[in-house]
């Protein structure tokens, strides 16, 4: 599953990038989907529907979230097909605006390299980057000296990414939100890892203050068929032990492209200048790509003087987890 968190044009996008054209959203009850049984993330509950029964509809599949009283996630139920998901990416999910912002995007994969290093998260030279559309943090790890390849399944349907354990460290930087089954990815990547390997996880920090303050409206929110799940720290770290892995480290970040500043305080004004790049002719949407970057980049270093908020309302969730020799398969 890739990794993006803003889809382009098509579908069209508001000025957060989400889609507006192709998935309908109906405040209320919709079709009864059943009851949902069992978390996904922490395996437990209760359960009950969430955003006051807000429904939407792609494609003729109509999905809802519901959350969980145990550990605080929310996820999309039903569950989106597979094939209402191929079609979304195939068709209404593109990578023009990734492409546009590439530089920003770099420079944000190689302060974490950076910062991943500095503290011990990568356990050798070989990385993969699982799920990481365009490559950014592999051509980032690449530049630092480490030997780095991404491996998207979404984008490579045909490709692997070699058979048996030869990855020191696998990255998932903001894919397991995406996924239908995050157990499936977590079991996959663990027979990814050598002997001794790091797995680090980066999904959006679903106990943040964006998600608190502005719920399905905040800019990595984007339920129910882009981000089908979103975790809490409970949620998560019970999800990383279901699979097999030991936690060994936590933190909660703000990056360029969520940041308390920008998408709490300023929402309005940051939407607006995001919306920029839509509204662009063809021949400078990369330059206002550029001077979108500055701005946000502007706000992340900004925002911890001016927000002052816990850094557990970040809205990035991260962990460092390790595989548990002998663990069994949920």
């Amino acid at each position: 599953m890739h990794s993006p968190d803003r889809p382009d044009e098509a579908p069209a996008s508001d000025g957060a990038g989400r889609p507006t054209t192709g998935v309908a959203s109906v405040a209320g009850a919709g079709p009864d989907p059943g009851v949902a049984t069992g978390c996904p993330h922490c395996g437990g509950g209760p359960l009950a529907p969430f955003a006051g029964g807000r429904t939407w509809t792609y494609r003729g599949e109509t999905c809802g979230l519901w959350a969980c009283a145990g550990c605080g996630g929310w996820f999309s139920h039903p569950l989106p097909s597979p094939e209402a998901l191929a079609a979304l990416y195939a068709a209404d999910f593109s990578y023009g605006w990734y492409r546009d912002h590439y530089p920003a995007k770099l420079a944000d994969a190689l302060l974490r390299v950076a910062h991943y290093r500095r503290a011990g998260w990568l356990a050798g030279r070989r990385i993969l980057d699982y799920g990481g559309g365009l490559g950014y943090f592999a051509r980032a790890a690449g530049l630092l000296g480490y030997q780095a390849v991404t491996f998207d399944p979404m984008l490579d349907r045909k490709a692997t990414p070699g058979e048996g354990a030869q990855h020191d460290t696998v990255v998932m930087h903001h894919v397991l939100e995406h996924d239908r089954v995050p157990m499936d990815a977590l079991l996959r990547v663990r027979g990814m890892l050598a002997p001794g390997g790091t797995l680090v996880v980066a999904v959006p920090n679903a106990g943040s203050l964006g998600y608190r303050r502005r719920g399905v409206d905040f800019v990595w929110s984007q339920p129910p068929f882009i981000h089908i799940h979103h975790f809490t720290t409970a949620g998560l770290r019970a999800l990383l032990h279901r699979a097999g892995f030991a936690v060994r480290a936590i933190g909660y970040f703000e990056r360029w492209d969520a940041s308390n500043l920008a998408d709490v305080q300023l929402p309005s004004l940051f939407g607006r200048v995001d919306g920029l790049w839509h509204l662009a002719p063809a021949a400078v949407k990369a330059g206002v790509a550029q001077l979108d970057s500055i701005a946000r980049f502007a706000a992340l270093a900004a925002s911890p003087l001016l927000s002052r908020a816990p850094e557990t309302d970040r809205p990035e969730l991260l962990m460092v987890a390790a595989p548990v020799a002998g663990a069994g398969v949920p």
